[in-house]
């Protein structure tokens, strides 16, 4: 996921992207002695660092999820934050929901300077089919999940019925109750009106990347 996010930074505004160009990855940054005090280490690698603003581009939650990890990226943002670098924490929620995603490229654009006047006409909606795009993969994964939960519940329906047959129970239809969907994904809604309209999800031989 840290590389189609990657993607959302570094390609042309024509296509949606950001067109930031001075961005490093595994940035490595040594702990300064006015931050060695504030973390158990002595150097850091930064997600995605971006040169112009001197702004770490930190992944949280992409697979940070013990505890102990999410101790030591509290001590890797204060000692950053020491030694004079600025934070934007880019979450697997913020990137997988349009609404939370416009907010956080939102910030990095002010960090880079990147004035929305300079911004192709139809950006928004742009940089949403961009996102769609990068992220087809862990949609089709989420349609995958979804697909086996309905059957599974399905199938656990049929067994209970089959049972309640066989005793002589008498059960509701078992269409009724269907398998939970997997809220882990949004597209350009009533939620986001700047963006109230959206184009197709990647128009037909469009390759992105090609632009200038």
């Amino acid at each position: 996921m840290e590389t189609a996010f990657a993607m959302m930074l570094t390609l042309p505004k024509s296509e949606g992207g950001l067109g930031i160009k001075g961005i490093e990855t595994d940035y490595e940054v040594k702990v300064t002695a006015a931050a060695k005090n504030l973390t158990r280490r002595k150097k850091f690698f930064m997600d995605a660092y971006l040169k112009k603003s001197r702004t770490d581009i930190e992944y949280n939650g992409f697979y940070h999820d013990a505890e102990e990890d999410r101790a030591i990226d509290e001590e890797r943002k204060n000692a950053l934050a020491s030694m004079g670098y600025g934070i934007i924490t880019v979450s697997r929620y913020s990137f997988m929901h349009a609404s939370s995603f416009v907010r956080v490229m939102e910030a990095i654009q002010r960090k880079e300077g990147i004035r929305p006047s300079r911004l192709p006409k139809d950006f928004q909606i742009m940089q949403e089919d961009l996102r769609l795009f990068v992220l087809r993969r862990f949609i089709e994964e989420k349609k995958r999940i979804q697909e086996e939960l309905r059957q599974d519940s399905e199938e656990r329906q049929r067994i209970d019925l089959e049972k309640a047959m066989l005793e002589g129970i008498t059960l509701d239809d078992p269409t009724i109750n269907k398998a939970p969907a997997i809220d882990d994904m949004q597209t350009v809604g009533l939620d986001s009106p700047s963006l109230n309209q959206t184009s197709s999800f990647t128009p037909e031989g469009r390759v992105f990347g090609a632009g200038n």
